[in-house]
């Protein structure tokens, strides 16, 4: 018996030991890295391109370990239009979440997703110092504002720095275009062109810079511009020429005067606490590909900005361009609105704003 008992503690221990071995010899599984990257527009937007980039290097570099998952509305609207109900009426296929602009900085804060893509003005009410880029004809050329988005640049530092503090980790930095005025019948060169006018504006600073000049700034948004210029709700309007290509503007505005009066951001930015909890190595990832899709994004903006003018010029629009003393003169008449943000930014708005007039 005690024999019979030795051999049967035998052969448990040795099925034990196999059992032992072949899960060490299994390949650990590995937990995914869940991005959830919210934006407002549909990956084929200039925006959404580079997110759709992002989504690829990242996932590319990483063999699969990161899955970025982008919440846009296009997304969801084709999963709305998809969805599937049962016979009592119950949904069967929850509708991914989709974000609008003004939402996406809480829902990043939440955790709700872990990135984001946001116009940089959104944090104008926080830190009064990022409303700099839209500070009239500060960045006015290509060399200026190359300097200013420098990484390591006192402004850019500033801003980031600024951001962090409210639990955000900024990951790349999206130009989206400079503003510009289109109108009709006459250009606008000088101040004293939009005095008693009503002008399309996009923003507060941009109001007030048609506020110094004796114009009647009318806030109006993008999705509006081409309507409101058809029905002559206002006389001229500030945009961007990738949104004169986009919305066909020419049909309803013959002239694009090239003030490059102010520079529209967007941010990619992370949840801190989500950013902090990622391994080293999958921090590396992303910000190598948050790199790359920066200086894309750049290059990409300037080819498509080419070509939207010549397609403006090939649908009939006049292109003016401002002298150096032009430019001067606006400067001088937007001292009121400089003042205004020193005076509301306080020390920090003021290095910055030195630190861009010495470009």
């Amino acid at each position: 018996m005690k024999d019979v008992i030795m051999e049967n503690i035998k052969k448990k221990n040795l099925l034990f030991l196999s059992l032992m071995l072949c899960f060490l010899m299994m390949p650990m599984a590995h937990s995914k890295t869940i991005m959830r990257f919210a934006i407002q527009v549909p990956t084929d937007h200039y925006l959404g391109l580079h997110v759709l980039q992002f989504k690829e290097e990242v996932e590319m570099k990483s063999k699969g370990e990161i899955n970025v998952i982008i919440l846009d509305y296009a997304n969801y609207k084709q999963a709305k239009k998809n969805k599937k109900t049962n016979e009592e009426g119950e949904e069967k296929n929850q509708l991914p979440p989709f974000y609008r602009d003004n939402e996406i900085i809480d829902a990043v804060a939440s955790g709700d997703v872990e990135i984001g893509l946001v116009s940089l003005n959104r944090f104008g009410s926080i830190f009064p110092s990022t409303d700099i880029f839209n500070q009239p004809f500060i960045f006015d050329t290509d060399k200026k504002l190359k300097k200013a988005l420098e990484k390591g640049s006192l402004i850019r530092e500033n801003i980031e720095s600024a951001i962090k503090k409210t639990g955000y980790k900024v990951l790349w930095w999206q130009p989206y275009g400079s503003a510009i005025i289109v109108s009709k019948g006459k250009s606008v060169q000088k101040p004293e062109d939009i005095k008693g006018k009503e002008v399309r504006v996009f923003g507060k600073t941009m109001g007030n810079l048609v506020l110094v000049a004796g114009g009647k700034p009318v806030l109006i948004p993008n999705s509006r511009q081409h309507f409101s210029y058809k029905h002559r709700k206002v006389e001229m309007g500030m945009t961007t020429v990738n949104d004169i290509e986009r919305k066909k503007i020419w049909e309803v505005m013959d002239t694009i005067s090239i003030t490059n009066h102010a520079s529209l951001q967007f941010l990619s930015l992370a949840n801190s606490d989500w950013w902090l909890s990622l391994s080293s190595g999958v921090r590396s990832i992303i910000m190598e590909a948050a790199e790359k899709v920066e200086i894309d994004s750049r290059k990409r903006l300037k080819v498509l900005e080419e070509n939207a003018y010549l397609s403006a010029m090939k649908n009939g629009m006049n292109i003016v361009i401002l002298s150096d003393e032009d430019r001067e003169l606006w400067k001088f008449k937007s001292i009121p609105v400089y003042q205004n943000y020193i005076e509301i930014s306080g020390e920090d708005g003021q290095l910055i704003f030195d630190e861009a007039n010495n470009y």
